[in-house]
Formats: structure tokens, C-alpha cells, sequence
């Protein structure tokens, strides 16, 4: 029995108003968790963030949480020691480019 017009619409609002502010506003919004080396995307050339990888620890939180995540590597050398060694050996292809985007957040925030 297919489901009736008026229904489906009342569920697509409570599906919109159920997510309303959780992206922008005061309060909790959706943070990702894990911004690490292995899960940023940086142009080679520009040095610019393009993408964050991986969001299966995302959550609601307080977006500090994941400024403090940054800088927490920005000044812990040894993690982004961790992941370059990890990366380098065995080389393979998703290895070398897990490498190099390891390298580029690593001068992304050296600069």
C-alpha cells in the first residue's frame, strides 16, 4: 500500500526541522572528531584545505573540539611522525598518498 502524499510530506518537514541548526548557529553544531593528518584533503599547490575524509566519529559538539584537535597535532610532532612512518612503508599507491596528504597538513600548518 503506497504511502499517502500528506504523510510523506509531514515526514520530509520533521526530517528538515529535525536537523535545523545543527550545522551554523549557537550551541552544539556537527563537528567531525578526528581532523587529523589521514583524513585531510590539502591542495598540493595551493596548500588549501579542499576536504575532510572519514566522518565516522563525526558528532554534536562544541567546534572547539576540533580546533583543539589541530593544533594538538600542530604542536605533537611525534603523531605526524607516526603517520608518515606508516605511510611509507610498504609503499603502495594509497600509502604514498596517504603520505602526501600527511606531508602537505604537516606544512598546511607549519605555515
Amino acid at each position: 500500500m503506497p504511502t499517502p502524499p500528506r504523510l510523506l510530506e509531514c515526514r520530509r518537514r520533521r526530517a528538515q526541522n529535525a536537523s535545523a541548526g545543527v550545522l551554523a548557529g549557537p550551541g552544539p553544531v556537527a563537528i567531525h572528531a578526528d581532523p587529523g593528518p589521514y583524513n585531510v584533503i590539502v591542495d598540493p599547490e595551493s596548500g588549501q584545505v579542499r576536504a575532510l575524509i572519514d566522518w565516522e566519529l563525526a558528532r554534536l559538539g562544541d567546534p572547539i573540539e576540533d580546533l583543539a584537535l589541530v593544533e594538538w597535532y600542530a604542536r605533537n610532532g611525534a603523531m605526524i611522525e607516526r603517520c608518515r612512518g606508516y605511510h611509507a612503508s610498504p609503499p603502495d599507491d594509497v600509502k604514498r598518498e596517504q603520505l602526501r596528504r600527511t606531508e602537505a597538513f604537516e606544512e598546511r600548518l607549519l605555515t
